[in-house]
């Protein structure tokens, strides 16, 4: 039984831990693609100005599934961006960027707005979308490994 409320422990304060470097990840990502305030609350789960503000100094230790999901799947977006567009100012270029190409699915909408407007569902397909155009492959539980590259052309 110590064993096990031992364990739980670890993983707790572990959960609680990769929570804070996702949100402080988020910030540092919303930065990079120059997010307003009102775009970072919606990404969040449509939380409140003040809450977003306390999170900025001080991450909260737990998320909602929804909210990590979220998170993931932005990272994950992100890293594959980085895969797609290596030069840092393309990278961020390209989520403000209206434009179909490979990305027909997104019409005439930016990658963020796109994101705004379908949440989690879009980001996936993004995500997808991203992978198929990086030749990155996803891992077998779904996952993105953001320091695999994209193959040279």
């Amino acid at each position: 039984m110590l064993a096990i409320e031992r364990r739980s422990l670890v993983t707790a304060a572990a959960d609680e831990r990769m929570v804070g470097v996702a949100v402080r990840a988020f910030f540092g990502l919303a930065d990079q693609w120059r997010l307003t305030e009102g775009e970072q609350m919606s990404l969040l789960g449509d939380i409140s100005r003040g809450t977003l503000y306390v999170w900025k100094k001080d991450p909260p230790r737990r998320l909602g599934i929804e909210q990590l999901r979220t998170l993931s799947l932005l990272l994950g977006v992100h890293a594959l961006l980085v895969a797609l567009f290596p030069n840092a100012p393309a990278t961020y270029m390209a989520t403000r960027v209206r434009r179909p190409g490979p990305f027909w699915f997104m019409g005439e909408r930016s990658l963020v707005d796109y994101a705004l407007e379908g949440g989690n569902i879009a980001l996936h397909r993004l995500r997808e979308a991203l992978v198929a155009e990086t030749g990155t492959e996803a891992g077998s539980d779904g996952a993105i490994d953001p320091f695999e590259r994209a193959p040279s052309a």
